[in-house]
């Protein structure tokens, strides 16, 4: 049976803020003397109304939030660890670790380059071409050292935004595990993690066509987001707000009548922590909302916690969702 209940997270902060608001008002009344006590008082009213279900501490590790970084395998040439004081292309990084370059035949080799980011880091790069790409974590991106041929070709796992540069003679292709993406200059979101068994396509501006074997292209225009279901072998596409869909890169989750198990997995990739549910029921209750993704993770528990019923329980580095017993 589908799980009816909707909560919109924005909205719940909204009513805490405003209850602290008014308490503080009623307390200032009394105190209006002392400055040092109104603030003592304003933090006391403050924590009982965050932590009026409180969430199991957190280790060192669940509070962490994720960071630029990523791991750059070059085709014939050493290992770069990248943070995000580096520059983002390859010339730039192999100028800055003193690398020697690539010679032609390297360059022109089949192999290809990795940059691979792990769980709880994103890292911005730009390619040979000048095509710039948010990458997310548990991300693999494989890449030329330079563009030939009649097309622009790389592979990707997991996620990344496009801001493809436009050149109608050589279409830019994106290689995934589901299917392709063939465009010649736009932006879009593609979203195909093994776990997800989903081939996900947001597109913003311009337009791509997606191949998915056995099945007909499919030409999407901006506003639109294609999913490819491999347990159905279906494609189905809906006109979106596609800030829900690529607001990550600009480090926000946005979610929109989103149910908690697609959300754990957003939060699993960011902040390095395995989520278990205890109840199919928790699994489905859905969630509205927008979270900055600096916050610590225990803050983000802390509002769903409160805001759905739910309850959040630490087991080392695995946290536990149950639903609460209604009342």
């Amino acid at each position: 049976m589908e799980d009816k209940r909707r909560y919109d997270v924005n909205k719940a902060w909204e009513n805490v803020n405003s209850a602290a608001t008014r308490k503080q008002h009623r307390r200032i009344a009394v105190r209006v003397g002392s400055t040092t006590l109104v603030a003592v008082l304003a933090v006391l009213i403050l924590i009982p109304l965050l932590r009026t279900n409180p969430v199991s501490e957190m280790t060192a590790q669940e509070q962490y939030t994720g960071r630029k970084k990523a791991t750059l395998y070059l085709a014939d040439g050493p290992t770069v660890e990248l943070l995000d004081s580096l520059d983002h292309s390859l010339d730039q990084i192999i100028i800055q670790e003193n690398i020697t370059p690539l010679n032609n035949t390297a360059k022109n080799s089949v192999k290809k380059n990795v940059l691979e980011v792990p769980t709880g880091g994103e890292y911005y790069f730009e390619l040979p071409d000048g095509t710039k790409v948010w990458i997310n974590s548990q991300t693999r991106l494989e890449f030329p050292s330079e563009f030939t041929g009649k097309k622009r070709e790389v592979f990707v796992s997991g996620q990344a935004y496009f801001d493809v540069v436009h050149n109608a003679e050589m279409p830019f292709v994106i290689h995934t595990p589901r299917g392709d993406v063939e465009v010649k200059g736009t932006s879009f979101d593609l979203k195909v993690y093994d776990n997800d068994q989903t081939f996900e396509t947001t597109l913003v501006e311009g337009s791509v066509s997606l191949a998915i074997p056995e099945l007909p292209n499919t030409l999407m225009r901006p506003g639109q987001r294609c999913v490819f279901s491999e347990a159905t072998g279906e494609i189905s596409t809906q006109n979106v707000d596609v800030k829900l869909y690529t607001s990550w890169k600009d480090g926000v989750f946005y979610f929109e009548d989103k149910n908690l198990s697609e959300i754990a997995k957003e939060l699993e990739r960011w902040y390095e922590v395995s989520f278990a549910f205890t109840d199919a029921e928790a699994a489905r209750v859905r969630y509205s909302g927008q979270y900055d993704k600096n916050q610590q993770l225990d803050e983000i528990l802390q509002l769903l916690s409160q805001t759905g019923g739910i309850n959040f329980i630490t087991e080392g580095n695995t946290i536990k969702i149950k639903s609460q017993p209604s009342s």
